[in-house]
């Protein structure tokens, strides 16, 4: 039987948990407010969810992660969008992992914080209710500038900003898997990344560090 202390401990935990999630949403500007009369006519305002979940921590704790999302089968153009976003196959990873071992490379394993909060802006509009948790005003309505969970897209949406920040640094995007990257120097290959949504794993030379690097510089990991 749960005691009243620990029921209340877990309330606690659950409400810093949804707080912290609004707060990631502000830091990656993911909503713009505005008033309900703002609203274009006939635009649907989308409600939302907490979804929280039980994490264990390295020293044996736990405590609750909460992720807000939109509820997706009250949005317009749920099915219209597009929603595909490739992520690397097994055999490629294989590939990868035989690649590495063969070359003597070094091995960068890295798991993206929010990551779809930190895609490119939605290329929609986009209204929902604010969270009870938010205390937003009750004429206030969130207009979305990122693609949250539960729409369609987030998933596109973040493949498509994570494949224009790695071609920015350099690495190019394999033409057997789209979800495969690699880079060259002097026509020699020097590393490769494969991705799956938000985790990815890179394999180089000592001096691909400075890829890690510069991608830790634009993407919160």
């Amino acid at each position: 039987m749960v005691s009243k202390e620990e029921r209340q401990m877990n309330k606690d935990l659950n409400l810093r948990a949804r707080q912290k999630e609004i707060e990631g949403w502000q830091q990656y500007n993911v909503f713009k407010e505005m008033k309900r009369d703002q609203v274009p006519n006939g635009a649907k305002i989308i409600k939302t969810i907490f979804i929280e979940t039980w994490k264990y921590l390295v020293n044996g704790s736990r405590t609750i992660k909460a992720r807000l999302v939109v509820i997706g089968n009250q949005d317009p153009e749920k099915g219209v969008i597009s929603t595909f976003a490739p992520t690397v196959s097994r055999e490629i990873i294989m590939m990868t992992i035989t690649l590495m071992i063969s070359n003597g490379w070094d091995l960068h394993s890295m798991d993206v914080e929010k990551a779809f909060l930190q895609s490119k802006s939605l290329r929609r509009e986009v209204f929902i209710q604010p969270p009870a948790e938010s205390a937003a005003d009750s004429d206030v309505i969130w207009g979305l500038q990122k693609a949250a969970h539960g729409l369609g897209e987030p998933a596109r949406e973040w493949y498509e900003t994570l494949s224009k920040t790695l071609k920015g640094l350099g690495l190019l995007k394999s033409k057997n898997d789209p979800a495969l990257f690699y880079y060259k120097t002097n026509d020699v290959l020097k590393g490769m990344m494969a991705i799956h949504v938000e985790d990815f794993l890179f394999e180089g030379y000592a001096d691909s560090h400075k890829i890690v690097k510069q991608l830790k510089n634009r993407v919160l990991i």
